[in-house]
């Protein structure tokens, strides 16, 4: 993504209260820019780490990813198909199993040996019996730091730095209030003004537990 489009996208994200899946299907287009600089990188990964696509052809198959999702969206209930993530990951899965199956085609003339290569590589990738639950860590990681990158420029760096040692470094309020000569109810108020715009801005895109939330002893 461009500066310029990474610009528009900030520029969208403030200009509005409304969830960026409900924008994204009223076609806006910084929305959709949003959505894909929101998602892009998990697609990517899940390409080329579960997948093992190189890098180009990770990004291809990322825009057939897309491509599909636009044709598809309108259609995305959560309450019938689970989490979003979940929906696009099988819409990733789908695309690569064809970019395996287009690869089967293209090295046809490479006879049976050839074919039953690629054949054997796509079914020992697809086992998710294997790496199912790093998978998941792992996506949800990315999409928290997109989430948390995207909304970032909202916020005061005072607030941010106070949301980040509480929430990510898993310091005490107490401790943080201290550190940044404020009162507890000050930062308080910080994290859930934070917390509040992430679930806002990203309502029913996230998992639920992908949103930072304070860990208590």
């Amino acid at each position: 993504m461009t500066e310029r489009n990474v610009s528009n996208s900030k520029e969208g994200l403030e200009s509005t209260n409304v969830s960026l899946l409900a924008r994204v299907r009223c076609n806006e287009g910084t929305a959709w820019e949003m959505l894909v600089e929101l998602y892009a990188p998990m697609i990517y990964s899940r390409c080329r780490h579960h997948w093992g696509l190189d890098p180009a052809d990770a990004e291809n198959v990322g825009q057939e990813v897309f491509r599909a999702v636009a044709r598809s969206i309108t259609g995305f209930r959560r309450q019938r198909e689970g989490s979003f993530r979940k929906w696009l990951r099988v819409i990733i899965d789908n695309k690569c199993r064809d970019h395996f199956r287009k690869q089967s085609v293209d090295v046809a003339e490479g006879g049976t040996q050839a074919f039953d290569l690629i054949k054997s590589i796509a079914d020992e990738i697809n086992d998710d019996s294997v790496s199912d639950g790093d998978a998941e860590i792992g996506e949800k990681s990315i999409l928290m730091r997109q989430a948390m990158r995207m909304v970032q420029d909202e916020f005061s760096t005072r607030d941010w730095k106070i949301f980040w040692d509480v929430i990510i470094e898993d310091k005490h309020r107490s401790d943080t209030a201290q550190n940044f000569d404020v009162s507890e109810n000050v930062v308080y108020l910080a994290i859930s003004r934070i917390q509040k715009r992430l679930r806002q801005v990203f309502e029913d895109l996230l998992d639920d537990d992908i949103y930072p939330n304070e860990k208590f002893d």
